[in-house]
């Protein structure tokens, strides 16, 4: 009588699966298909809140000037050294000219400064000429000796000036503002 038992029991289980349980079977899995194409992957990012850079810089010019061009956009990629904008260099290579041209007057007066030294020199040695004056002549010479050193300094300064004209990446990233 157990036997009979047990054997309605697992008949009525097994009913009661088909019957309630057959609708939860798994469904066949699907597959879809593509066909196979070449381009960019893209992944995209999504997030709440307030996204901020990790490493923000900020890049201008050590001189001031009219913006003469600009090459990058918001959200332009740009690498280490790529030309940001220009400033207009008209007024620096008027600056340079001038400076060059005091540098050539401050030789041409160490020249002169010189030719007198050896001049009174030659006069001291016969007895033509005072102390005083060949010290004035050393010293004027000694002026002039810095003032050419003075111009070539404002020579430099001018020129490097000139190459701040052009405004360039210190690293690679992203351009996320512009002013």
């Amino acid at each position: 009588m157990t036997k009979l038992l047990t054997v309605l029991l697992l008949a009525a289980a097994g009913a009661g699966w088909w019957y309630w349980g057959a609708d939860e079977a798994p469904a066949a899995v699907k597959y879809r298909t593509q066909a196979v194409d070449r381009g960019d992957i893209v992944q995209t990012i999504t997030a709440n809140g307030t996204l901020s850079p990790l490493t923000t810089v900020q890049v201008g010019t050590q001189v001031s000037g009219t913006v003469y061009k600009v090459h990058v956009d918001f959200n332009d990629l740009v690498k280490e050294g790529q030309v940001l904008a220009e400033l207009d260099p008209a007024l620096l290579q008027a600056t340079v000219k001038q400076t060059e041209a005091s540098l050539e007057n401050a030789r041409a007066t160490l020249e002169l400064a010189l030719s007198n030294v050896a001049r009174t020199e030659t006069l001291f040695k016969r007895n033509l000429a005072p102390d005083s004056d060949l010290d004035q002549a050393r010293e004027r010479a000694k002026v002039a000796a810095a003032q050419v050193k003075t111009a070539e300094a404002q020579v430099e300064r001018d020129r490097t000036n000139l190459r701040y004209a052009v405004i360039r990446s210190p690293i690679a990233g992203v351009v996320i503002n512009r002013q």
